[in-house]
């Protein structure tokens, strides 16, 4: 049997004799040949049974380019964005993206509580080294199906986490520039050019004219998913739409009310969502206003109406939010003007297209979604 751990996402091996040791490149974790299907995907094969295993020649991924937002050329027939792979305690491996500004804190918060027993303040803090911490191995820089195939009993879900354009480069903007700007804290996820004490209007032109960001953690808060979140090539792939492959499922977070239950469900995160201990403040992970955590977890039926954005009208469901929370669909009228919209609009065209967002004129009147 092995014990093992993970150093930045890359899973060690140890023996008797030589100690920890990295694997060569281009190996994986899998369950030992022939291995049949486990009589009951609830209780999946323990992680001390896996061996190591080299899969075929790695395609790259886009580690070192996914902040550049560079377009797809010749030598990208095989581009994939990194991928984190997380086994959930009842038999799926996950690949979830949870998009910066999208709601990615709170859930690598239910993340970290599933898979470790142990919920962090700030889970984006050394969120891989809280999971090495509790030797969770992370696959990672493989296609899905290379891991269909070494792992064909184990069911794959891809999630990708999507918001509204319009307010997720304003949240950008409150959270990384204007709550640090009042704390007298440093700004550093900015755009090329931007002032510290620049304008919305001036955040918006400045991400938008900039070429190759100064700094690519801070493009992935602010920037197009279809950019700068991009995991496939539309030109070596006929399931890529605009940067995003069609095998991920695109939750919406306004639209949180119709898929939450159904992927808490097929997660097999239902103890965790509920876990009082673990939301003391709001007593659960979330929940529709009027209505108790338990009901969260009731499927709502398909004809239920998508949600409406509108300032009189936000959204008012308890969310278990965090410091990174700006409120910013009751801020909308604050900030934009039909000027600024309109940049916003071309800027974040190809989402707009992708995900099926409309687009807005700014009228803080009209809906934005």
């Amino acid at each position: 049997a092995l014990n093992l751990a993970v150093v930045g996402g890359t899973p060690l091996t140890a023996d008797r004799t030589s100690g920890w040791r990295r694997p060569a490149k281009g190996e994986l974790l899998r369950p030992p040949s022939p291995s049949p299907p486990p009589r009951d995907m609830q209780h999946p094969r323990p992680a001390s049974s896996w061996t190591l295993v080299r899969a075929p020649r790695a395609d790259p991924t886009v580690t070192s380019r996914r902040g550049t937002g560079r377009e797809c050329t010749k030598d990208d027939e095989t581009l994939q964005k990194e991928l984190l792979v997380f086994p959930l305690k009842n038999g799926v491996l996950l690949d979830g993206h949870f998009v910066y500004k999208a709601g990615s804190t709170e859930w690598k918060g239910l993340l970290l509580l599933h898979l470790t027993g142990h919920r962090k303040a700030d889970p984006q803090k050394n969120f891989k080294m809280e999971l090495r911490r509790r030797n969770i191995t992370m696959l990672k820089g493989f296609r899905a199906s290379d891991l269909a195939r070494l792992y064909p009993y184990r069911p794959l879900e891809h999630l990708i986490t999507v918001r509204n354009p319009y307010e997720r480069i304003l949240s950008a903007y409150l959270d990384k520039i204007v709550s640090l700007r009042e704390a007298g804290r440093r700004v550093q996820l900015k755009p090329r050019g931007f002032s510290s004490n620049g304008t919305f209007a001036e955040f918006v032109a400045a991400a938008a004219s900039e070429r190759t960001p100064t700094n690519g953690l801070a493009a992935m808060h602010y920037g197009p998913i279809t950019r700068y979140w991009r995991n496939c090539c539309g030109d070596s792939d006929q399931q890529c739409r605009q940067g995003i492959h069609e095998r991920y499922r695109v939750l919406k977070i306004e639209e949180m009310a119709q898929w939450y239950a159904p992927i808490v469900r097929s997660l097999g995160l239902e103890r965790d969502v509920l876990d009082p201990k673990a939301w003391a403040r709001t007593g659960c992970f979330y929940r529709e206003p009027n209505t108790t955590c338990s009901d969260s977890l009731l499927v709502k039926p398909l004809e239920a109406p998508h949600a409406i954005r509108t300032e009189s009208g936000c959204r008012a469901a308890t969310y278990h939010t965090d410091r990174h929370d700006t409120r910013t669909c009751d801020r909308m009228s604050t900030y934009y003007t039909p000027e600024v919209a309109k940049m916003v609009t071309d800027y974040f065209r190809a989402d707009l297209e992708r995900f099926g967002y409309p687009e807005w004129d700014g009228d803080i009147s009209h809906a934005w979604y």
